[in-house]
């Protein structure tokens, strides 16, 4: 077969450079789909592949896209170190072919070669290539444009890297593509903000270069769409300790707090604080404590928001004070503000049960933050989450089974996102073995009939059956480990007989 492969691709390869068409094309991919990867290697390798690379000279339309697919599967059995040792090359050129195929083709080729550490090394020290993938973060094409990015934050890893596109030549391409526009101004933004998040240093040598300096004044422009953008770059910067340091260092984080302070009297409230409170549950999450003592207007700010005419801003709310309580710390400061939290839990439950469909998933999705600990031997914790769940109002566990059963499969499956919640810890399983018809309901398999509802009720079966939860009977507890054996998709004989009948 190897031997085929040779003389057929051969013979389009020949084709294609001396004639400029591709008769055995589709012989070519019969045999190179029935041929082995290390078969397709050994063939490639001795081959003058210039002429794939260069299809998009003489071809359009279905057969160029046929003939970089063919150029794909060729290199995809490539070594990485072979890979770009043989082609660096035709990777240049080809980045800036005007086929959006082809550049995808070699994009995946390149971030393979990225996650391959000997093969970094040497991609990092190619100008050439990463000159090109930053002039693709500034291009029009959005698949590329983000796939750059992606490959971009895999050869940053590399130092070296970083040093180029903070010095001539490479800084020169980088200012051409931030001067393209608010879009690849930000694009950039995030990658830079990706790496500053990887290690203090990273952040420290972007802060000497000024590119965090020019993110931060995005802030002070009049545009309320860049202002926003650049609160969503700034989340991510303070989910770090280190990007939270530098940010209250640099007084981003009292300015943002005066702009909290000041939604309802700012005509751009209503567009800003969304962005706003997801920046400060941000920090939130990863420094709670400094949150509650450093800025407890903020918090007081956050429990308001709840409490919003404007539903956008309601649920952002909600979704925040979820994201904080995610975390050990965040419930232990937060279980000192006893009252918003109650008044907190009873407005989610509210809404919950009376929302529109897609606020009530946002709204189960809090609520699983709410009641989610990780450890269930902290004991603390559990007599805390215990207690929230009690302020749902009455009966919540009879609340969340009942939008376990609605016919919304998005609201079904956040819905049973709670219960998982609920059934790591003690006193959720004991509220659970009473609910009537619950067992029964667990382990029907009909109720869910894709991918996504299987795997959301399978995962409370996971949880029970690897627990020896309390309130349950032996027998309910094999029955519960028998079902968590055969996995979220088993089905039964007698029904994949009279399925396969049916069809």
């Amino acid at each position: 077969m190897a031997a085929d492969l040779k003389v057929v691709l051969a013979a389009l390869l020949r084709e294609i450079s001396e004639r400029g068409s591709c008769d055995n094309l589709a012989e070519a991919k019969t045999i190179l789909s029935a041929t082995r990867a290390e078969n397709i290697y050994n063939v490639s390798k001795d081959l003058d592949l210039s002429p794939l690379f260069n299809c998009s000279n003489s071809f359009s339309g279905d057969t160029l896209n046929e003939l970089s697919e063919l150029l794909g599967k060729l290199l995809d059995a490539f070594p990485p170190s072979a890979l770009l040792a043989a082609h660096k090359q035709h990777f240049v050129a080809a980045l800036s072919s005007s086929h959006a195929t082809l550049k995808a083709v070699i994009l995946r080729q390149l971030i393979r070669c990225s996650r391959d550490n000997a093969t970094l090394c040497h991609l990092a020290r190619d100008h050439r290539i990463l000159e090109s993938i930053l002039r693709l973060l500034g291009g029009e094409d959005l698949w590329s444009s983000k796939q750059s990015a992606i490959l971009l934050k895999q050869m940053i890893r590399e130092k070296e890297v970083l040093s180029a596109m903070l010095h001539p030549p490479v800084a020169h391409v980088l200012d051409s593509v931030m001067d393209h526009g608010d879009v690849c101004r930000f694009r950039v933004f995030e990658v830079f903000v990706d790496v500053a998040k990887a290690s203090p240093e990273n952040l420290e040598r972007l802060s000497e270069s000024g590119h965090m300096e020019r993110l931060l004044k995005e802030m002070d422009k009049n545009d309320v769409l860049v202002q926003l953008n650049a609160l969503e770059v700034l989340t991510e910067l303070v989910s770090c300790s280190h990007g939270l340091d530098y940010l209250e260092r640099t007084g981003i984080i009292s300015k943002l707090r005066q702009k909290a302070l000041n939604i309802s009297s700012d005509p751009l409230g209503n567009f800003l604080g969304p962005g706003v409170l997801k920046f400060f549950g941000s920090m939130g999450v990863t420094s709670p404590q400094r949150l509650l003592l450093d800025y407890p207007q903020v918090l007081g700010f956050i429990f308001e928001s709840v409490q919003s005419d404007d539903p956008t801003c309601q649920a952002v709310a909600a979704e925040t004070v979820g994201i904080i309580t995610s975390t050990v710390q965040g419930k232990r400061v937060l279980h000192s503000h006893e009252d918003q939290m109650s008044r907190y839990l009873k407005t989610l439950s509210q809404n919950i049960q009376s929302g529109k469909a897609d606020l009530k998933v946002r709204y189960l999705g809090a609520l699983a933050n709410v009641l989610h600990v990780q450890d269930s031997s902290c004991e603390d914790l559990e007599r805390l989450t215990e207690r929230w769940f009690g302020l749902l109002g009455q009966e919540p566990m009879k609340m969340l089974l009942n939008l376990c059963r609605q016919p919304f499969p998005e609201l079904r499956c956040a819905a049973l996102a709670v219960v998982a919640e609920v059934a790591r810890m003690a006193w959720g399983q004991r509220m659970l073995s009473v609910q009537p018809g619950f067992l029964e309901y667990l382990l029907d398999r009909s109720t869910e009939a894709d991918k996504q509802g299987k795997e959301a009720k399978f995962a409370i079966v996971a949880t029970l059956a690897q627990a020896q939860p309390q309130g349950f009977s032996v027998d309910d507890w094999q029955h519960i480990r028998s079902v968590y054996h055969e996995g979220p998709f088993f089905m039964a004989a007698d029904a994949a007989v009279t399925f396969e009948g049916l069809s």
